[in-house]
């Protein structure tokens, strides 16, 4: 008969406990397969398995040693109720970690200091062995930047509304000629600031944006979460449900891709379809600002010249259209094509 090993490590260390017990949740759960710290399949015989101990923590000492992980120590380990705990794993290749730092380096959103201080944790977190400094593949950011201080705040109140199916309170404003931030007039009026129902968080344009219902509007709009002050959690007050919005009716979860297609490319705004004429060259500049919504509608053998459709707001077709005004012409709608003519009419007249 085979005789149990003697335990490898001294169990009553708390140092080793807490190693063992990450290790465990490294190699054995993950969203889809959370464990309970007692059972038969758990974090405890988990450890007794796969480190020869006597016995294990007990459930008490288990649930601290999790808290102390998770609220002390920073690990992302999440609870399922009445199945147990995992957790989130986190590993990066070294791209993808060179790739945040430069995200973070070129944030315009973020105040100095914010910045400053999400490198030192990047740091911190990767190791800096693992990745090249940002100065060495992209110029660091040197201009004056007086962006909203409150900006981090900002995203744990309205993530903490949409967790928990509330509405949030904020202050909306706009920007000065020197960067710094007042309520917009519309703010001044209403007493505590806008009161919204958050329905989710994007990052599009360089910028994150709360998707909200206002009040007793059947719509969605969206805010510049940069823009916003005093944001307050309501969680006395539920946010409504989805259904209840005009174009959502019998749905649970907001689409997030489709309302960025329809009101946040570029610029907001009901989308439309807007066909642009051009040569092989302007093809690059589409796909590149505009991804899988392109379609090409037709090729001239002859001439080389293209037609694309997209969908997209006015805005940002006109915006389009001027930025490339020498590659393509805006074939449709034709409003848009007289709006366009008179605004580069004008825009000649200036540089006579």
């Amino acid at each position: 008969t085979s005789q149990r090993r003697p335990p490898l490590l001294d169990q009553k260390d708390k140092r080793v406990t807490l190693l063992l017990l990450v290790q465990v949740l490294k190699n054995h759960t993950d969203a889809r397969h959370p464990l309970p710290i007692t059972g038969t399949v758990s974090l405890q015989s988990r450890l007794c398995e796969d480190y020869d101990l006597p016995a294990a923590p007990s459930r008490n000492t288990l649930g601290r040693d999790l808290a102390l992980l998770r609220d002390g120590l920073g690990y992302d380990i999440h609870r399922v109720p009445r199945k147990g705990f995992y957790l989130e794993q986190r590993t990066l290749t070294r791209p993808q970690k060179q790739l945040l730092k430069d995200m973070v380096e070129r944030a315009g959103f973020l105040t100095t200091g914010n910045r400053e201080t999400l490198l030192r944790n990047l740091d911190s977190l990767f190791g800096k062995a693992n990745y090249r400094g940002v100065a060495q593949v992209s110029r660091p950011f040197s201009g004056i930047n007086l962006r909203n201080p409150d900006f981090f705040h900002n995203l744990e109140v309205l993530n903490d509304g949409l967790d928990r199916g509330c509405q949030v309170q904020f202050t909306y404003n706009q920007m000065r000629p020197d960067g710094s931030l007042e309520p917009l007039p519309i703010a001044k009026r209403v007493r505590g600031g806008w009161q919204v129902h958050p329905f989710g968080l994007v990052y599009t344009n360089d910028q994150y944006y709360l998707i909200a219902s206002v009040g007793a509007y059947r719509n969605l709009r969206h805010f510049r979460v940069d823009h916003m002050t005093g944001v307050t959690l309501l969680p006395q007050q539920p946010r409504r449900p989805l259904a209840d919005i005009e174009g959502y009716e019998g749905e649970t979860r907001l689409d997030l891709e489709r309302y960025i297609r329809e009101h946040l490319q570029m610029y907001g705004g009901e989308a439309m379809p807007v066909t642009f004429a051009g040569t092989e060259k302007l093809s690059r500049y589409l796909w590149d600002t505009f991804g899988d919504h392109v379609k090409v509608e037709s090729r001239d053998p002859e001439t080389g010249d293209i037609r694309f459709t997209v969908q997209l707001s006015e805005a940002a077709a006109r915006q389009f259209a001027r930025q490339y005004a020498g590659e393509c012409t805006v074939v449709a709608p034709e409003e848009l094509r007289k709006k366009l003519a008179d605004e580069f009419r004008k825009i000649a007249e200036r540089y006579k």
